[in-house]
């Protein structure tokens, strides 16, 4: 992964990685497709990832999403 700085590029550099659709994820984690596309797009920054979705997502990446260096942009 390179050094993804926003929660946006991370999520997608993660389902990369992992040469994973959208859709796929969906089927995993049960977060719709449209809601885990809007968390990747960049030009969406303000749209706020809900606690259940982001606990889910760590869970399945194996990964905590947030570095203190996110938290503290």
């Amino acid at each position: 992964m390179k050094g993804a700085t926003t929660i946006q590029e991370r999520l997608k550099d993660l389902r990369v990685e992992r040469h994973l659709k959208l859709e796929e994820l969906e089927a995993a984690t049960g977060i719709s497709s449209s809601a885990l596309g809007s968390y990747e797009n960049e030009n969406n920054n303000n749209k706020e990832i809900n606690h259940g979705s982001l606990l889910k997502l760590e869970k399945f990446y194996g990964a905590i999403l947030i570095t203190n260096r996110m938290l503290s942009m």
